[in-house]
C-alpha cells in the first residue's frame, strides 16, 4: 500500500523537484489543507502551522520514495538539526478528506522565512510573478464569451485564441452560488471540461481578479493542465473556493457559457452541456 504525500511547493508537478517523487498515484491537482506559506530567502517556500488554506497536490508515493523526499526536505528525525519535519494532516479534495504527510518548517530555521504567500498557492504564486514567458488562461464558463469582454472594454486582452483545450479530471459543475443564480466551476471528480485557451497580457490579471472574487475569496486562482493542439500546457484558471450543492444558473449565464464556446469547442461537448441545462435546470438555449 502507497503513502499519501501532500506536496505545496517544489515537488508539485512542474516544478523542479517533482522528479524526487519516483512512480506516483496522482489522487488530487487541487488538494488543500490548513497552514501558513511563506517564501524563503532561498526561493523555495515553507510550511508552517497556521489557519490559513494553503493549496497542492496529493500523491500516493512508494515506501521507497519516502526516505529520499526526506532526505531531499532535509528531515532525519532530529528536531534541531532538520530544515523540516512531517506530521500527518487532513487533506480536503473535491472528492472529500484524506489522511497524508505534509513537511512543515523546523521552528529552528524559522530565520529563512520572508513574506507569506497571499494566495497560499505557490504554483500560482510564481506563475504570475515570473517575468519571462507568456501567461495562458483557460477559461470555461462565461469567460469564453468575448461578448463580456468587449462590454468591459477588455476585449484587447483577449485577442490571442490558442486553440480549445481539454482539462482531463474534470466536471463543469454549477455550484457556484451568488445571490441571483449558479455560476459554474470546474470540480475534480473525473470527466473533461473544455474550454478555451488563451495567451494573455499581464495586464489581464487585475481584471480577472475582479471578474472572478479572488479578493472577496469567491474563487481562487489555480493552475490546471490542460490539452491544447496535442500539447499539454499549465494555465492559469479560477475554481471556488466554498462550493455549493449544484443549482440552476440564469438564461443569461447559460447563453453566455454556450455562446462562448461555438466554433471553438467541441460539438459533442456543447451538445451535452446543452442537454444537462435543458434536462436539469429546464433551460432551454440555443448556440
Amino acid at each position: 500500500m502507497g503513502i499519501k504525500l501532500f506536496v505545496y511547493g517544489t515537488l508539485r508537478r512542474g516544478e523542479i523537484s517533482f522528479d524526487k517523487l519516483g512512480q506516483v498515484n496522482p489522487l488530487a491537482e487541487q488538494a488543500w489543507t490548513q497552514g501558513t506559506l511563506f517564501e524563503t530567502i532561498y526561493d523555495y517556500p515553507a510550511l508552517r502551522p497556521g489557519t490559513d488554506w494553503v493549496y497542492g497536490e496529493l500523491y500516493e508515493i512508494s515506501g521507497v520514495a519516502l526516505p529520499i523526499v526526506d532526505e531531499w526536505e532535509g528531515y532525519a528525525g532530529d528536531p534541531e538539526t532538520d530544515l523540516y519535519y512531517r506530521e500527518q494532516k487532513t487533506i480536503y479534495t473535491d472528492r472529500g478528506q484524506e489522511l497524508a504527510w505534509v513537511y512543515f518548517l523546523s521552528d529552528y530555521k524559522v530565520s529563512i522565512l520572508k513574506d507569506r504567500i497571499e494566495l497560499g498557492d505557490f504554483s500560482v504564486h510564481r506563475y504570475i510573478q515570473r517575468t519571462e514567458g507568456p501567461l495562458f488562461y483557460f477559461a470555461y464558463g462565461s469567460c469564453m464569451d468575448h461578448e463580456r469582454f468587449i462590454q468591459a472594454d477588455v476585449d484587447h486582452y483577449f485577442q490571442r485564441l490558442i486553440g480549445q483545450g481539454s482539462l482531463e479530471g474534470y466536471s463543469l459543475l454549477f455550484v457556484a452560488k451568488t445571490p441571483a443564480f449558479h455560476a459554474s466551476d470546474i470540480v475534480e471528480v473525473g470527466g473533461t471540461v473544455e474550454g478555451k485557451v488563451y495567451e494573455v497580457p499581464r495586464e489581464a490579471l487585475d481584471y480577472l481578479w475582479e471578474r472572478e472574487g479572488v479578493r472577496i475569496q469567491f474563487y481562487r486562482p489555480a493552475i490546471v493542465h490542460v490539452m491544447v493542439n496535442g500539447e499539454s500546457l499549465a494555465c492559469l484558471t479560477f475554481t471556488v473556493i466554498n462550493k455549493s450543492e449544484e443549482g440552476p444558473p440564469s438564461h443569461l449565464y447559460g447563453t453566455e457559457i454556450l455562446r462562448g464556446g461555438k466554433a471553438c469547442l467541441s460539438e459533442g461537448y456543447l451538445r451535452t452541456l446543452q442537454k444537462k441545462l435543458a434536462d436539469q435546470f429546464s433551460l432551454h438555449i440555443e448556440y
